[in-house]
Parts: C-alpha cells; structure tokens; sequence
C-alpha cells in the first residue's frame, strides 16, 4: 500500500540503524531496551530490518527502497 506523504516531497527517508551500543548516560528520554538502538522499540520497523540486514547500513538501504519501489515510491534520484 502506498502512502504517497513518504515521497510527496521528492524526498525520499531511509532510516539506517547502527549496532546498539551501551549509552553512557541515564537519559529519561531514551528508551531502556537493551540490545536496541537508543530511542526506539524492538518493534520499529526500522530496528526490524537493522537486525535482518545484521546492521549492515548498505544492506538497510537496499532492503527499505526495494520495499518502498514494490509499494509504487520512486527509488531513484532524478534530475
């Protein structure tokens, strides 16, 4: 199903997790979920996708605009 807000813009967000790491700090803003990155759930699609491409950043973004281009958004950068 295609939400065209995504790409109205012509802009196109692609969110790329990075390997979780321990905060150092005791932020009460910042999520307590271990093994996650800060600030977001173990159900965010993006932290999904983080953990099936390995937290590879180049596989992340291959994997959200292969499902963004199969929901009908344009995938490429036009002139």
């Amino acid at each position: 199903m295609r939400k065209s807000t995504r790409t109205i813009s012509g802009v196109t967000p692609v969110a790329v997790m990075t390997r979780p790491a321990p905060c150092p700090g005791r932020c009460v803003l910042l999520s307590t979920f271990t093994a996650m990155p800060q600030s977001y759930t173990p159900e965010s699609p993006a932290v999904l996708r983080g953990i099936e491409c390995e937290f590879d950043a180049i596989k992340q973004v291959k994997v959200r605009l292969d499902g963004l281009a199969d929901m009908g958004h344009p995938s490429i950068k036009s002139s």
